[in-house]
């Protein structure tokens, strides 16, 4: 803010901002075990705690199968810039007029790289027996469970199974085109206004009366499925236009008593 003179005033505002988000590597494995007979749920002495029978000792390596495998690196960025200025002149000193615009412009890019694999029967990748590819946790003393429930578990172990199916070496990043879009915004408006203060009476009234002139345009642009594997790039592109008049009326009836218009 800056004053010019005793009556006039002006003020300008710029900001900008701008926000990464990246996950370089996210890995996840799944083991399995098919056609397991003799599991339980049992919740007759606790109807939120049940007591949990597998059927099959679940930190046995030697039963589970690797059965999937995703990994996906994404990203986005996120920025935006917002420029605005007025200018106030005092008509007299009850009547002030505003006039100014601003600016402001918005965008984010996202982006996705899969290499999401189930491995069926007869992959070279499914392995019986994960002795080797797996760790023991134990939940032990974690968790208020019923007795009698398991609480150590195998889990795959990411570095493990990345070596021995080589992961970055026979399962390449693929684009994922339903994940990579970018979206552009421009807002542009200006705006006059009036601010007064008089009295009805005895009673204090102060409002202002004004329009403003708004432009909003947006470009989103993404990828359209074109069925059989292929796709193609659109930017739907849009404008529209808005005149907003206000008016705003305030009478000081009291100290504690405001009515506004």
């Amino acid at each position: 803010t800056h004053d010019f003179t005793d009556r006039l005033r002006g003020r300008l505002k710029i900001g900008r901002n701008k926000a990464e988000s990246l996950t370089p590597t996210n890995i996840s494995y799944q083991f399995d075990i098919e056609n397991v007979d003799g599991y339980s749920y049992d919740f007759r002495d606790n109807d939120r705690l049940p007591a949990l029978n597998y059927g099959v000792d679940v930190s046995d390596p030697s039963v589970f199968t690797l059965v999937e495998m995703r990994s996906n690196e994404t990203g986005g960025v996120f920025e935006l810039e917002s420029y605005s200025g007025a200018l106030e002149y005092d008509l007299t000193p009850n009547w002030t007029l505003q006039f100014g615009g601003e600016s402001r412009s918005y965008g984010f890019d996202t982006w996705e790289f899969r290499r999401n694999t189930a491995f069926g029967v007869g992959s070279p990748y499914r392995i019986t027996d994960v002795t080797g590819l797996g760790k023991v946790v134990s939940l032990n003393g974690d968790l208020d469970i019923p007795a009698g429930s398991d609480l150590e578990f195998i889990t795959p172990d990411i570095w493990a199974i990345n070596d021995a199916i080589g992961l970055y070496e026979n399962f390449p990043l693929e684009s994922r085109p339903n994940s990579t879009r970018n979206v552009q915004e421009e807002d542009t408006g200006v705006f006059v206004q009036l601010d007064f203060e008089q009295t009805l009476g005895s009673i204090p009234v102060r409002g202002n009366v004004g329009i403003r002139y708004a432009v909003t345009e947006t470009a989103p642009k993404g990828f359209l499925d074109l069925g059989g594997g292929s796709t193609d790039q659109v930017t739907v592109e849009n404008q529209y236009e808005d005149v907003l008049p206000s008016f705003n009326l305030a009478f000081d009836v009291r100290d504690d008593l405001v009515i506004r218009l």
